[in-house]
């Protein structure tokens, strides 16, 4: 697997079983839903609601709205704008609050990347930058396996340095890792300060302010350079 110094996001719980590992990225992205006259012959589930028009061509759609568009047609309106990641598209449409599940986002506002959003926990809006639970995808990878991204995010998957680099480093971001036993026994640690360097300086871990009940274990990674298989950096 990948790492920063000898070991990535263990957390000395080695008996831990399912790891997922999110970041909450906190944009300040406006509110408001734009072209909505193109959705008119979707199906929408009305849950009482108003609308504002602002012109015959321009329609705000209040946050407090309670419509939703459901299935297939959710997927259609979040890609009528791009958001850059899962905290972008909660605070657009904040009717995706705990509706967890795989979004498109867009890390650099022109590639699109599909992820996992965990729009439920401790508020949602969290990015899931490595997904694994069942031990079907293999973690030991290549250099350039990792900076690309691995896996699906329907299932087990590595998001990408490339990606995580680029939405750690516009803006202050939070790391949470939360871990499951075998027996449904829950922990998590949280860092209110994360970000992973560019390719040019290894992907450099910068973590810390930690917070919760699994152990802060990531502490003695900070500032560690990323380590795969074939390139050894902890040195």
């Amino acid at each position: 697997m990948g790492s920063f110094g000898n070991m990535l996001f263990i957390l000395g719980l080695v008996d831990f079983s399912v790891v997922v590992i999110a970041v909450e990225l906190h944009s300040k992205i406006k509110g408001n839903v734009e072209s909505l006259l193109e959705l008119t012959p979707w199906t929408w589930k009305h849950l009482n609601t108003s609308f504002k028009v602002d012109s015959p061509v321009t329609v705000d759609v209040s946050l407090t709205s309670h419509y939703r568009l459901t299935g297939k047609h959710l997927n259609k309106f979040l890609r009528l704008k791009k958001q850059r990641d899962c905290a972008s598209i909660l605070k657009a449409i904040p009717n995706t609050k705990g509706r967890n599940g795989v979004y498109t986002i867009y890390p650099d506002m022109k590639t699109k990347k599909l992820v996992y959003c965990d729009m439920t926990t401790d508020g949602g809006g969290w990015t899931v930058i490595q997904r694994r639970m069942d031990g079907s995808v293999d973690f030991y990878r290549s250099w350039q396996t990792y900076k690309a991204g691995f896996g699906k995010a329907q299932g087990e998957y590595w998001l990408g340095n490339d990606d995580i680099h680029l939405l750690t480093t516009r803006a202050k971001q939070e790391l949470r890792v939360d871990l499951q036993k075998s027996s449904g026994d829950k922990a998590y640690a949280k860092y209110s300060t994360f970000s992973v360097g560019s390719e040019s300086q290894k992907y450099k871990l910068t973590v810390g302010g930690y917070s919760g009940t699994a152990g802060n274990s990531l502490v003695y990674h900070n500032g560690m350079k990323f380590t795969t298989r074939d390139q050894d950096n902890d040195t």
